[in-house]
């Protein structure tokens, strides 16, 4: 192949895209598109400065009240959770045949019914966490998580959300092996709870590393009902994010959302391989240096205390981040350039910086 036999990289293209990343002339809902996107992928790794924050909840809602949560009529619209389990594993989302149902789809009538039940429950919640709380204002206020069939599953992650933001889960309904919930403790040990009817957990899902294991019982039905609230006077700054924005929505409207950014990238690159003059570099120093970056990003933030995002990368967000990156440059050694970039600056820049999004659950 020819990309092998030449010797050196035009990387004109990768300092074009550097140039819109420090002057921030390409963003999705005021970030960055590329760390946005970046930080979405690294909400799935496990960050050592976090200390988990999660309270385990029984006999929460009697067997009255949960049948009549579960005969709720519910619409049954097909949405991204429900296309396949790679896309999920791909995406860092929930995986089920049946779509999971927020508090934007439910009528006028279903919503006053869930605040009851939120605001019955929060006395409880509020010794729990020694707090006054507040109903959340997105649509994550009240949902039905439903994980249905086989490989329902939801990866390792962070919540992205405020920081003073709360959740229950709550098992309303169940049927053969359901899956258990995971998370990690102070310990970094790795917790398994399996739910009874009515049982839940209460926790602030920005800091305790969590996920739902991946069923094998092609019969499993495990809904949770689920709330969300804040501490305070007020949501911290809530900004937009990936989950925020698009957990509730269909294909089609993800597609309407990234196709024109990526045909613009695309543009740029031609515009600047073909038009700019070439820059050119070794390839294979290139290709040392940028992996040997990217290396350390594995471990150096566990000790970077005053600077960065804290975020260590893994295996998997870096090779999802570098093939996600084939449909803009359509080149194997650039994006290891690009990606070392980001990352480079995601661990050695001030927090006031690169954490401004993260911290409030920008993604």
């Amino acid at each position: 192949m020819k990309l092998f036999k030449s010797k050196n990289i035009n990387i004109t293209p990768l300092l074009i895209l550097i140039i819109i990343d420090i002057f921030g002339l390409h963003k999705l809902w005021n970030e960055r598109i590329d760390r946005r996107l970046l930080h979405h992928i690294q909400s799935s790794n496990f960050n050592f400065h976090f200390k988990p924050k999660i309270f385990i909840l029984k006999n929460v809602l009697s067997k009255q009240e949960i049948d009549k949560v579960v005969s709720i009529k519910l619409p049954n619209n097909k949405k991204s959770n429900t296309v396949s389990p790679l896309l999920s594993w791909f995406s860092g989302g929930l995986y089920s045949k049946r779509s999971s149902i927020y508090y934007s789809d439910f009528d006028i009538k279903t919503q006053q019914y869930l605040d009851s039940i939120a605001l019955k429950i929060k006395p409880l919640l509020e010794k729990k966490c020694g707090e006054k709380l507040n109903f959340g204002l997105t649509h994550f206020r009240a949902v039905f998580l439903r994980y249905e069939g086989k490989y329902s599953f939801f990866p390792w992650h962070y919540d992205t959300e405020p920081y003073n933001c709360y959740r229950t889960l709550i098992l309303i309904k169940k049927k053969g092996n359901i899956s258990k919930f995971l998370y990690k403790n102070e310990n970094k040990k790795t917790i398994k709870l399996d739910f009874k009817l009515g049982e839940g957990i209460f926790f602030k899902g920005t800091q305790t590393y969590h996920a739902v294991e991946k069923n094998k019982d092609s019969n499993s039905v495990r809904w949770m009902l689920g709330f969300q609230y804040y501490s305070g006077n007020k949501i911290i700054n809530s900004p937009k994010s990936l989950c925020s924005e698009l957990s509730n929505a269909n294909m089609f409207k993800i597609i309407k959302l990234f196709l024109p950014r990526i045909i613009l990238l695309n543009v740029i690159i031609l515009f600047s391989n073909k038009k700019l003059s070439t820059i050119s570099i070794n390839r294979k120093s290139f290709t040392i240096i940028n992996t040997l970056i990217i290396a350390s990003s594995f471990i150096l933030p566990k000790f970077l205390l005053k600077n960065g995002t804290g975020r260590v990368s893994t295996l998997k967000s870096t090779i999802i981040f570098l093939i996600g990156s084939q449909i803009i440059y359509f080149d194997i050694f650039k994006p290891l350039g690009h990606l070392s970039y980001l990352l480079l600056t995601e661990m050695l820049l001030p927090k006031k910086i690169v954490e401004k999004t993260i911290i409030n659950g920008g993604s």
